[in-house]
């Protein structure tokens, strides 16, 4: 059996074998689909149109006859006979065109890097004083680089040195900083100096960024990202925990991680630099907690349940050859701490980049993303954290034509005061969904324009005016709708509709990110006016309009000049680990510092939740120049 695939006017053909759905032949095509439920079905992301063939769908067997189509769920529909072909939309496709948010602002850093890589004279002993070969080239490195005391050997390392003639006296030699000592972890013949490379990462839920850096003089070179392919099981970090409770699952996704995603994207920047993968000795990782269980191996099943116990915050560094990943065998690999369970080492690198112990007063850091994670630093230097399941709205999972950031996305929404929609597209191609920052821009002036009310409802009559009403089917029942784009003029042939159902995702996301907010603000007495700076970290942030977030009740009504936005505070991190061999304890020295809320054992969460339901709040007061600026009527701030 031959199942033809086409997307766009790209065509593939791959064998049927018994037992592999749509999707798996599909991606074995090299067409990953956009299964975020984990193949369960239920979020519509792998829509495909069936040609001539007969399949297995619900149960029941369908036979599409020539020249007739049927729309199905790739996961959940086999081929079986004898040939058949399906038309992939690109809305369908886990990775088309993404635009992964990977750049930051931080800090130049000075100081002793973490790995150095040298050329030596080595002096060979004589038989009035003999001396080991490991004794002349530790005795060298320590003349050459000014470093009194012992230096360890990897056993790899004196394997390379065995394998030198013992007339070689000039050696090149990769030494890492571990744990308040230097290690030797290789040994070349000649000089090779110049060929010294590492690697830093951001490991989120959703994508995955990595950083090639030049590590003779800091330099980043290059950089590569693509979402973390674990999506083809679980979206979510709930659902891979969930999953972690089975071994097999951990290796699998673990899997998913290093071969998948990581090793593909070293591959490609090592094949664009023109050098080799085994001249990459150091890596550096920033992730959340979950996250960073996968990546090393292991089970965060203890995670999903209270008390949330993680293996381990603060893990020693390791072998990259223990984790398959594409480098050096005997490269350094280490992860930057995490704080709890759910406030990770992403968090820890955002706090050491925008140096909130610098900064005047008050500050609250929010990393704006799925997980909702704040750290609030009060006037007297104390830290507090928490962390909030904000869900996936703001990437645009979970919606009708919600999307990633990618070619065909809305990303801005204007409303005129004719009720003109203005929309701005990535790639200024025709409308396929939208992502995150243009459905807080369609919420926030939706209702800065009436469209949609207090408690986040339609307002029928405006939009049936307007000729943007629609009621459409959704996965619990039907819903009414507004009408973004009309079927005739999007990419995929459907309206691009927002739903009230769309609606009420993102107000429980906005809702779980301000209660969180607040929470920990009142855990210090304090409240959003005595905030000196709030530091907005992670890619989404750089995305978002300020003004629209705060009319969507998002972020508190502060004078805008009181935000920094800092971007991907998570790679930031992994750099300055990477390059100065002082950064990662002065993470892992924040880490210890730092007292961890939960939200759900604080007295007023539950309360700021409610209240945070309605737009922008349920009492007006709390965002006086929105409600000048939207609603005259309320009265001037």
């Amino acid at each position: 059996m031959t199942l033809r695939l086409r997307t766009g006017e790209e065509t593939a053909e791959v064998e049927a074998r018994p037992g592999l759905t749509l999707a798996d032949l599909a991606a074995s095509a090299g067409l990953v689909l956009n299964t975020r439920c984990g193949g369960h079905g239920t979020c519509g992301g792998c829509r495909v149109r069936l040609g001539p063939g007969v399949y297995r769908s619900d149960g029941e067997t369908w036979t599409v006859c020539e020249g007739e189509t049927r729309d199905a769920l790739a996961c959940q529909a086999w081929l079986t006979g004898p040939d058949g072909s399906i038309d992939v939309p690109s809305a369908s496709l886990l990775e088309h065109g993404a635009r992964i948010a990977d750049d930051f602002v931080a800090p130049v850093v000075a100081g002793q890097p973490r790995q150095r890589k040298v050329c030596l004279s080595v002096r060979p002993g004589t038989l009035e004083h003999p001396a080991a070969r490991d004794e002349q080239v530790a005795r060298a490195f320590r003349d050459a680089e000014r470093m009194p005391g012992p230096l360890r050997w990897r056993p790899a390392a004196l394997r390379d040195l065995a394998a030198i003639p013992v007339e070689e006296t000039r050696l090149t030699v990769t030494a890492a900083f571990s744990e308040g000592a230097w290690d030797l972890v290789r040994c070349e013949a000649g000089d090779t100096s110049g060929a010294h490379w590492g690697l830093a990462v951001d490991i989120g839920t959703t994508t995955v960024v990595v950083l090639l850096v030049d590590l003779r003089h800091g330099v980043m070179t290059a950089r590569a990202s693509r979402y973390n392919q674990q999506i083809r099981l679980a979206d979510d970090v709930a659902s891979r925990i969930s999953r972690a409770s089975d071994p097999s699952q951990v290796r699998d996704l673990q899997r998913l991680l290093v071969e998948d995603t990581l090793n593909p994207l070293i591959r490609q920047l090592v094949e664009a630099q023109g050098i080799r993968t085994d001249d990459i000795t150091s890596l550096v990782a920033a992730g959340n907690t979950v996250m960073t269980h996968l990546f090393l191996g292991w089970s965060p099943d203890g995670l999903g349940r209270v008390p949330f116990t993680p293996v381990c915050l603060t893990p020693a560094p390791l072998r990259a050859g223990d984790l398959g990943l594409a480098m050096h065998p005997e490269g350094t690999v280490e992860a930057a701490p995490s704080m709890a369970g759910y406030v990770g080492g992403d968090i820890t690198a955002d706090v050491h980049v925008s140096r909130l112990g610098g900064l005047p007063g008050c500050v609250l850091l929010v990393d704006l993303g799925t997980n909702g994670e704040m750290v609030l630093r009060t006037a007297d230097g104390k830290l507090t954290a928490c962390a909030t399941a904000a869900g996936p709205a703001f990437e645009g999972a979970g919606l009708q034509h919600g999307c990633r950031a990618a070619q065909g996305a809305i990303e801005k929404v204007r409303i005129g005061p004719d009720g003109d929609l203005n929309l701005e597209v990535i790639g200024s191609g025709r409308p396929r969904g939208v992502c995150g920052s243009g459905i807080i821009d369609f919420v926030a002036e939706g209702w800065r324009a009436g469209w949609i009310n207090d408690r986040g409802r339609f307002d029928r009559d405006a939009i049936e005016r307007l000729g943007r009403y629609a009621h459409v089917e959704i996965i619990c029942g039907s819903s009414h709708a507004c009408v973004l784009v009309p079927a005739d003029e999007s990419a995929t042939g459907q309206a691009v509709v927002v739903t009230e159902y769309d609606l009420s995702q993102v107000l429980k996301a906005k809702a779980a990110t301000h209660a969180g907010m607040r929470a920990l603000l009142a855990e210090a007495g304090l409240a959003f006016a005595d905030v000196d700076t709030l530091v907005l970290a992670g890619g989404f942030a750089r995305h978002v309009d300020l003004r629209n977030a705060q009319r969507l009740g998002l972020l508190p009504d502060i004078p805008l000049d009181r935000f920094d936005v800092v971007g991907n505070g998570s790679l930031a991190g992994a750099y300055q680990g990477l390059v100065w061999a002082g950064a990662l304890e002065a993470m892992r020295e924040l880490a210890r510092e730092v007292n961890v809320v939960e939200l759900n054992l604080t007295d007023t969460f539950q309360d700021h939740f409610i209240d945070a339901l309605a737009l922008p709040g349920l009492n007006p007061e709390a965002f006086p120049r929105v409600m000048a600026e939207c609603r005259p009527e309320a009265g001037e701030p």
